[in-house]
């Protein structure tokens, strides 16, 4: 079955269904061995947070004040 067709079929599910069907997917892929690659973009800006939180490791939220 191609990508389309199952689009399709899953446009009749329920929103949950379709939630749960994504995770399930993307786990399946993870566990397949696919490992993502963040684009330029994404790197860039997770290269920020992690040279400002070296510059000041004690700057941090706990997860309450999250």
């Amino acid at each position: 079955m191609d990508p389309e067709s199952l689009l399709q079929i899953t446009r009749t599910w329920s929103n949950q269904a379709r939630l749960e069907f994504a995770h399930r997917l993307w786990d399946d892929m993870i566990e397949a061995g696919w490992q993502p690659q963040p684009d330029d973009e994404l790197a860039a800006e997770l290269d920020r947070r992690f040279a400002a939180h070296e510059a000041n490791p004690t700057d941090v939220l706990t997860s309450e004040q999250v």
